[in-house]
């Protein structure tokens, strides 16, 4: 979990989804408004949402779909006005392995199947 170290309830998570080609990303922030969600392969970007947390009370829970992703090194970062959190992830041909993931998983856990 990455946090604030001026504020504990400040997390960004990326978890198992329980369901192959789903990632599953945990946002919690009282007070936040708006979220930035980017993903970047070693080109640049490849996708950016922009979330409205206000529909939720403290953050929000998202899915991603990462099946038509080709292996290879991606990044994910979540952006608010408080904090700019990046996760490294590595994607095999049926595996997604995060790199930083700090207290939960150890680094070479597997959190999402493809197929």
């Amino acid at each position: 979990m990455a946090t604030d170290p001026k504020k504990t309830d400040v997390a960004v998570k990326i978890l198992p989804s329980g369901k192959n080609g789903l990632l599953k990303l945990l946002y919690v922030n009282p007070g936040q408004k708006n979220v930035e969600v980017k993903f970047y392969d070693e080109k640049g970007v490849l996708f950016t949402e922009n979330v409205k947390s206000n529909r939720f009370k403290d953050g929000f829970i998202k899915f991603y779909d990462i099946r038509e992703l080709k292996p290879g090194k991606y990044w994910l970062e979540v952006v608010d006005t408080e904090q700019s959190v990046k996760y490294a992830i590595s994607l095999t041909k049926n595996t997604m392995w995060v790199n930083y993931w700090d207290n939960y998983l150890p680094a070479d856990q597997a959190v999402a199947m493809k197929k």
